[in-house]
């Protein structure tokens, strides 16, 4: 398993002034992005750090565009062939096995795990340094991020924050973090993390196998079962959204139950979880299983699945959810009120017209958003 990867030992203790910072990239054909990305990452105004690219088999330019840049100080590495478990998946990459592989080959005292198609900040990477040297206790870190398109400029989205009743917490166990997701939803950005070396040893690494697509927002739960998490409240990173990114083919085309929704269930299965949970964080889930249905059953029946999704509208809206729960999560409503459309729609035979409507009104939607018109 990808867990037991054992980490590369540290060169430089944490204790130092200005210890190693290894700046891990796990890449897969990021040619149109890569030397943006390392051109952000080599104006740091935190010196002591490297940077480490690995290469996931690109079959576009990537590997070359890594070489390019030796001299500046990138070390690029090589992935093993995927594992078994991918190789019935020939659309699957492995992306958080790359992760794995490219974490491994760190060396500092603190590593970062940035993307390959982000920009960064100047001081990103110092104020994390900074945070870690100031919390101890504190296993890993995350900034706040702005979100820009593929020219780069910021989208006309809002500057992702922590919410409203989390300001000011900069650490978070693990109740208080598996309550906060539960309710507000994920606002870790995955390519803002920085963590403590030493903790692989503790939790180890990514489990792509079983968590697939969320298999960071399981990490970052199961790093938070020894260690606080901790969250600057600033946008230091420039997190691209774009056709291209794997996330959004991923959710306009998904049949299958949503894989946050499983990291969920399997924390919510272990012993003494459910006593930690709040009510209303619990409620908020499963407003969200069933939402979570209806989508899968709009996906459905754009691809003529008429009967699977009937009988996913039906499961979706057997619930009966709180007046409360619905008030305060006002986008879940709209989405469970869609769902009653659509269920409607089917017994007069336009349940396939209208679904194909409304993917082609979000996609258009979004195409306006990420400005791919």
């Amino acid at each position: 398993m990808s867990n037991a990867l054992p980490p590369a030992p540290s060169i430089t203790t944490a204790g130092s002034d200005t210890p190693l910072v290894s700046i891990c990239i796990p890449a897969y054909n990021a040619e149109r992005t890569l030397g943006r990305t390392l051109d952000s990452l080599l104006k740091q105004t935190y010196a002591n750090i490297e940077i480490i690219v690995s290469d996931n088999h690109s079959t576009d330019a990537t590997r070359p565009l890594i070489e390019s840049y030796a001299g500046r100080g990138v070390r690029g590495v090589t992935p093993p062939q995927p594992k078994d478990w991918l190789a019935g998946q020939p659309n699957y990459i492995g992306a958080y096995e790359n992760c794995n592989f490219v974490l491994s080959q760190a060396r500092g005292a603190f590593i970062a795990l940035y993307h390959a198609d982000d920009l960064y900040q100047p001081e990103i990477v110092q104020r994390e340094v900074a945070f870690l040297q100031a919390h101890p206790q504190a296993g890993m870190v995350f900034t706040m991020s702005r979100r820009i398109g593929a020219d780069d400029r910021p989208l006309d989205l809002p500057v992702t924050r922590l919410p409203k009743a989390l300001a000011g917490q900069a650490l978070f166990g693990f109740a208080d973090l598996f309550n906060a997701l539960l309710l507000h939803g994920n606002f870790l950005p995955t390519p803002s993390a920085m963590f403590r070396a030493g903790i692989f040893q503790t939790v180890g690494y990514f489990t792509e196998q079983d968590f697939k697509t969320s298999s960071d927002l399981e990490m970052w739960l199961r790093v938070s079962r020894h260690y606080p998490v901790g969250v600057i409240d600033q946008p230091l990173l420039n997190y691209r959204i774009s056709a291209q990114q794997g996330g959004f083919v991923y959710h306009r085309l998904r049949t299958a139950p949503a894989d946050n929704l499983h990291v969920y269930d399997h924390y919510l299965d272990q012993p003494g979880v459910p006593a930690l949970t709040h009510p209303q964080a619990l409620a908020k889930h499963r407003l969200y299983q069933s939402t979570d249905k209806i989508y899968r059953a709009r996906n459905l029946l754009t691809q003529g699945e008429v009967q699977p999704a009937r009988a996913l509208l039906d499961e979706a809206l057997a619930p009966r959810h709180s007046l409360r729960t619905l008030l305060t999560q006002p986008l879940l409503a709209r989405r469970l009120l869609m769902g009653v459309l659509l269920r409607a729609s089917l017994a007069v035979g336009l349940g396939a017209a209208l679904s194909r409507w409304l993917n082609a009104w979000y996609l258009r939607r979004m195409q306006r958003r990420l400005r791919l018109e």
